[in-house]
């Protein structure tokens, strides 16, 4: 089905999850869920992508990050920045699965929202997790340039108003 979905075949795509949720055990029909959510996130279905990736994700028997960083992904491509974060949140406290990538996602989220400190903290963790992730030291540069620059410009904002307050009034 991935391929399928891959190639925008999505009436293909979607017969052949059909199928395999018809004759997939149990315990692996979370793979299932996950492709109908991947289908429906390419369909600009993100509402329905969410659900099935949170399905999905209670259908795992390892209870990994992996649906929640997809679901976070879905909610945050829809809008709704408040529920990714706290799809991302639930993530990085798994146990298993890609926890340097439900970091970066987080702080993508708390990025978004000026959150920057906050986001700083995330990159750091994801590096501590995974120290040759490229993509979350330049998101740790970046923030780090942007904390800089509020910095100096707070600086900035408290020398002029020390000297207004040095100035003699008229």
């Amino acid at each position: 089905a991935s391929n399928l979905i891959a190639l925008a075949q999505y009436e293909l795509a979607s017969q052949a999850l059909d199928h395999a949720h018809s004759v997939v055990a149990t315990e692996h029909i979370h793979h299932v869920l996950a492709q109908r959510g991947h289908l429906l996130e390419h369909q600009g279905g993100f509402v329905a992508a969410e659900e099935r990736f949170l399905e999905a994700h209670q259908c795992d028997p390892d209870g990994d990050a992996t649906y929640l960083i997809y679901a976070g992904s879905v909610a945050f491509q829809r809008g709704d920045v408040a529920q990714a974060e706290g799809l991302a949140r639930s993530a990085v406290k798994s146990s298993e699965g890609c926890i340097d990538e439900a970091y970066l996602n987080l702080g993508g989220y708390l990025l978004s929202q000026r959150k920057y400190s906050e986001a700083r903290e995330c990159y750091v963790r994801a590096l501590e997790l995974a120290p040759d992730y490229e993509l979350a030291q330049e998101r740790l540069d970046d923030v780090q340039r942007i904390l800089q620059a509020e910095g100096e410009q707070h600086e900035g904002e408290e020398r002029s108003s020390a000297s207004a307050a040095l100035r003699p009034s008229s």
